[in-house]
């Protein structure tokens, strides 16, 4: 059709679709819808136009950044370009014109400006939008030169002296483009407020590079501005001045990890990815989770292991640690060969209830190991009762444990305000439907089951009196930042020797140490 208009000079293929995702979340779809507007259309017009353009002087496609430096939320959009790349290349070495260009984020009409609303001084992955001036300044030259691909971007200028122009929480709400934190909480993960995968990199990025803070993607997404606070608090050392009842509600949060960790689909068993394939003749061991009872937290330690890992979640109808300690107990039995040795591995409340696993496992006559991370019952009661004032008063209980796990979605100014009204209610069911109010109308009725459950689970280990004394080994791992300076007192449900073991990190960050990990493996190989 074109060239019954006249002859074809110049193509250019401006086209783009996205459809971002971490790799292990992209698939054969993500790819192709990706793939159709730039690199088969490119192909076709290769094809074509090396037989119905003979006058063609200008081939040209606009590539990306994402292709010539990486973006790991965008594979198929970098393979998408340098596809382009690669066909402009093959037309330039036959004698035909091919032009690749890698733009950075384009200032006032580029589609990153009008997705984030972008300034002149937003800064994206350590460039600054390019005007449009500048980018037809650019493309000038770059259609009267021979290089077949090229690039054009703002290079964002570093702070001389390494001095940052502003807080990581600034930094953090600037690429997320939130303007006011209190109109969107401190206490909301990441995810939860819509980060997509531009931002999680970008973000990413810019911490390692500005912050020398290296934070997972994962970690990213569970995210909350506290805990960004907190974090940079902990560089800085500085000390946040705060109210007695919100520096207690502080560290009980200690023990309750993101709230969005708690959203994933439940099933009764969960087989954790680590080192070794399902067909793999390899060990097995149970991973217990704590107190959110999902197997999230543990994913990051089960990934480097050289066993089987199964996680057993915890139900939330289950009241008492006698009952889930059962209810588990029949999940294992039908993974454990008949008296085959088996190996326990246990964090935080997750530690109570293995506790009590493993007795029920050896009055079935199986023989094993079990290795407790950060955690114990005595410990966890006495964290409790050091944290919350008449501990055995219900109003008490209920109104701080659920005012702790509230601080992901009512912001910290309301949150204390919400919280003392709590004291005033006449049951837990009152307390969860008042605090409920403030939660998004798509999430109450999970929210409401995690605060249901994981005050079970708390009471339930405040109820909790063991009587039994266990065979088995026993591994104590600590964290140089433990939850207690105490004895952990586990002695006393043991009739062998405790083996002690201490290593970098705190509560949760110790998950990830691989020294701890490695130690596990041993053990786990040992049996």
């Amino acid at each position: 059709m074109a060239n019954q208009q006249g002859p074809v000079e110049c193509i250019f293929n401006l086209a783009v679709v996205l459809s971002d995702a971490i790799l292990e979340n992209q698939s054969l779809e993500t790819f192709e819808v990706s793939f159709r507007p730039k690199a088969l259309a490119t192909k076709f017009l290769d094809q074509v136009s090396r037989i119905m353009c003979p006058e063609l002087r200008q081939f040209v496609v606009f590539s990306s950044m994402a292709c010539g430096r990486g973006n790991v939320g965008q594979t198929n959009y970098g393979m998408s370009n340098s596809i382009m790349e690669r066909i402009c290349e093959k037309r330039k070495s036959d004698g035909y014109p091919g032009l690749a260009i890698q733009w950075g984020a384009i200032g006032e009409v580029g589609l990153l400006t009008k997705m984030q609303g972008l300034t002149a001084n937003s800064e994206v992955r350590g460039t600054l939008p390019q005007r449009m001036s500048s980018c037809l300044g650019a493309l000038e030259k770059f259609l009267t030169q021979d290089e077949p691909v090229v690039a054009s971007m703002v290079v964002a200028e570093e702070n001389e002296g390494g001095k940052k122009s502003e807080n990581i929480v600034n930094t953090v709400m600037r690429i997320m483009g939130i303007a006011d934190l209190k109109a969107v909480g401190m206490h909301r993960s990441f995810s939860q407020l819509g980060i997509d995968s531009i931002m999680t990199v970008e973000m990413k990025q810019t911490l390692e590079r500005e912050f020398n803070c290296n934070i997972s993607t994962k970690d990213l997404r569970r995210m909350t501005f506290a805990r960004l606070q907190e974090m940079e608090h902990e560089w800085l050392g500085v000390e946040q001045p705060s109210s007695e009842i919100s520096r207690r509600i502080a560290e009980l949060y200690f023990y309750m990890p993101n709230i969005a960790d708690n959203l994933a689909e439940y099933s009764q068993i969960i087989r954790l990815k680590t080192l070794v394939s399902e067909t793999d003749i390899a060990p097995l061991a149970i991973l217990l989770p704590g107190i959110n009872g999902t197997g999230t937290l543990l994913e990051p330690l089960a990934a480097f292991l050289r066993c089987h890992a199964y996680c057993p979640q915890y139900d939330d109808s289950t009241s008492s640690i006698e009952e889930l300690s059962q209810q588990i107990l029949f999940q294992c039995l039908s993974l454990l060969p008949k008296q085959a040795p088996f190996t326990v591995v246990a964090h935080s409340f997750g530690c109570v209830v293995a506790l009590h696993l493993v007795s029920l496992l050896e009055s079935k006559g199986y023989e094993g190991q079990l290795v407790l991370i950060d955690g114990s019952p005595s410990v966890f009661k006495k964290q409790l009762s050091a944290k919350i004032p008449n501990v055995e008063d219900e109003r008490f209980l209920q109104s701080y444990v659920l005012t702790g796990l509230a601080r992901f979605w009512i912001p910290e100014d309301s949150l204390m305000g919400v919280a003392e009204t709590l004291l005033d209610c006449a049951n837990l069911e009152e307390r969860v439907g008042r605090l409920l109010k403030f939660a998004p109308n798509e999430a109450k009725d999970r929210y409401r089951k995690i605060l249901a459950s994981t005050y079970g689970r708390i009471k339930s280990c405040l109820q909790f009196e063991p009587s039994f004394k266990i065979r088995s080994s026993v591994t104590l791992c600590k964290p140089t930042q433990s939850v207690s300076r105490e004895d952990y007192e586990i002695g006393k449900l043991c009739e062998g020797p405790i083996l002690t073991k201490t290593f970098d990190g705190t509560h949760f960050t110790v998950l990830k140490n691989r020294e701890l990990i490695e130690t596990i493996n041993e053990l786990i190989n040992l049996t």
